[in-house]
């Protein structure tokens, strides 16, 4: 089976598996629980073109993935929860509900979860100054080995991406939205397979 993704794989590289102890590295630093909402919207260019739509409530989030194509758009529906992402594989028999783990190893940074979840890294990050990305100041981080960086806004958000050839920004930000449950649960009525082997 392959992972279908709707956007290059560079912009949903999802999880990574870097080994136990490097995974280790950065663990979770939670001060209590989250009950925080935001919906950001993003642009995508660079090695694809395309727009995620990431809407966030409390620990449970959902991305709306759209790539721009010759032959119209593809729309998926990406959801995270208890530290998981819920997509879609292609398998011999069509689209299979799946699951994966999410390695918190040092390329967490290009996960979805991280688009909200920044300060589990950005202190492994060297800094790069300020950055004005959609009318928010934000602290920019900068990977030095590979050139990779991260505009981060309010500690915790990525308004701007750049890796693996891929430009990732945001066009929009709203804070504390009323969101409703049902939007970002993930759906109940679909078997979700764990593949992730060899991530835990």
């Amino acid at each position: 089976m392959k992972i279908y993704f709707v956007l290059i794989a560079a912009v949903l590289f999802m999880v990574s598996g870097c080994g136990k102890e490097r995974r280790e590295t950065i663990a979770e630093k939670k001060q209590g629980p989250d009950s925080s909402s935001v919906i950001i919207s993003y642009t995508v260019s660079g090695g694809g073109h395309g727009s995620i739509i990431m809407t966030k409530k409390g620990l449970l989030a959902r991305f709306e993935v759209k790539k721009v194509t010759p032959d119209g758009n593809n729309v998926e529906s990406i959801f995270y929860a208890d530290n998981y992402v819920y997509f879609y594989i292609i398998a011999e028999n069509g689209l299979q509900p799946a699951k994966m783990i999410v390695s918190k190893d040092i390329d967490y940074r290009k996960s979805f979860a991280s688009f909200f979840d920044a300060a589990e890294y950005t202190q492994y990050l060297t800094s790069g100054g300020k950055e004005i990305i959609s009318g928010k100041e934000c602290e920019k981080f900068i990977y030095k080995p590979d050139g990779s960086s991260f505009c981060v806004y309010n500690k915790n958000y990525v308004l701007k991406a750049v890796f693996d050839g891929a430009v990732i920004v945001a066009e929009s930000i709203n804070e504390n939205p009323q969101i409703d449950d049902n939007f970002v649960k993930v759906p109940t009525e679909l078997n979700f397979i764990d593949i992730s082997k060899g991530q835990k």
